[in-house]
């Protein structure tokens, strides 16, 4: 505990030093500051996952036009062997 004493900073500003309409203003500060610096780590870690949709969706939209292709270029492969063997 001496330890502890030797450290201690010496003035009004300590926290026992205060009133209790003081020490609860802050503590209701400190509680709202937390939930603003929550909801803005939510909201710009929302704004990474859309980016992220964003560019699966495209991506999913270019191999769905290659499997089309792909698909067009087997039916007509198809097609022409049927044809060769007529």
């Amino acid at each position: 505990m001496k330890l502890l004493r030797k450290f201690r900073v010496p003035g009004p500003w300590q926290i026992h030093n205060l009133r209790i309409g003081v020490r609860l203003r802050l503590a209701f500060a400190c509680v709202l500051a937390l939930l603003v610096l929550g909801s803005s780590v939510a909201l710009w870690e929302w704004r990474e996952i859309t980016r992220q949709v964003e560019r699966v969706s495209l991506v999913e939209q270019r191999m769905a036009a290659i499997l089309q292709l792909d698909n067009s270029v087997l039916t007509l492969m198809n097609q022409l062997h049927s044809a060769a063997d007529t």
